[in-house]
């Protein structure tokens, strides 16, 4: 999916994220023992806006990311990287024409099976396919 690309690519590409995770964003798969902090993200669903002559081409996907740390401390300082990467981002990234990314909702987590934090954050990527 060409939005997971750019979307990956736009993270991966972020100098103060990359600070803190290395090369840990993930999508769609991340195991237990994945090294912290990371970062995991997923595209949700996709709207595709359709005109009366035919397919616009206009798409708004929901797209959750998610910062994971030992501590809540670490994770927010992610999560505010992500933040910074993405909101109101526009610009093509890996031939995908972003023209705007929103933050929509963020909060935060313990999980006391894997001792780790998080923070989630939702975001709404409007692209054109």
């Amino acid at each position: 999916m060409a939005l997971r690309d750019a979307i990956y690519s736009r993270l991966s590409n972020y100098s103060a994220l990359t600070s803190l995770v290395s090369t840990r964003i993930y999508s769609k798969e991340i195991t237990q023992d994945t090294a912290k902090p990371c970062v995991y993200f997923e595209v949700n669903g996709i709207e595709r806006v359709s005109a009366i002559n035919g397919d616009s081409g206009m798409c708004e996907a929901q797209c959750r990311v998610i910062s994971i740390a030992s501590t809540l401390s670490g994770a927010v300082a992610v999560a505010t990287q992500v933040q910074a990467a993405l909101q109101r981002y526009t610009g093509t990234v890996s031939s995908t024409d972003i023209r705007n990314i929103m933050i929509e909702n963020e909060f935060d987590s313990y999980d006391s099976d894997l001792d780790e934090s998080n923070v989630e954050q939702y975001f709404t990527v409007s692209y054109i396919e």
